[in-house]
């Protein structure tokens, strides 16, 4: 078993390469792989972009930035303790995962809004609670 072990790379280093392994027995074994370098993940930032409150309801969009560009991310919301009545208002165009716009009832204070963005080695995460967006 052998390895090789590259350090201090950049995600343009992100490429094709080869090996060359030379055995004891003079046999020779080449291979070609595909390389691929990911940044961490910038830390995740939750903005208001919209927030309208009415007697019993507050209607809110939520977007998760970052203050950096990134290649390759992955935007997933994560809502805990949703309440019965909660609606996800839907946007005109193709669907924007770093958006969440919602209908939420002020009666349930009990429910965060988290925004996890990830690439296959890295994540980073921003909580809102209800509480802290829909506060009249």
């Amino acid at each position: 078993m052998s390895s090789l072990r590259i350090n201090n790379l950049i995600s343009q280093d992100s490429g094709q390469y080869w090996a060359q392994i030379i055995l004891q027995t003079g046999r020779e074994i080449k291979r070609v792989f595909h390389l691929t370098v990911y940044d961490p993940v910038p830390l995740a930032q939750i903005q208001i972009t919209s927030a309208s409150i009415t007697p019993s309801w507050c209607n809110v969009t939520l977007e998760c930035g970052v203050r950096e560009a990134v290649d390759v991310l992955n935007v997933t919301w994560v809502v805990q303790g949703p309440p019965s009545e909660l609606e996800q208002r839907g946007a005109t165009g193709p669907p924007n995962p770093w958006t969440l716009a919602l209908s939420l009832p002020l009666r349930q204070p009990n429910v965060s809004f988290t925004c996890v963005l990830s690439n296959p080695v890295d994540q980073k995460n921003a909580t809102l609670q209800l509480l802290d967006l829909c506060s009249p």
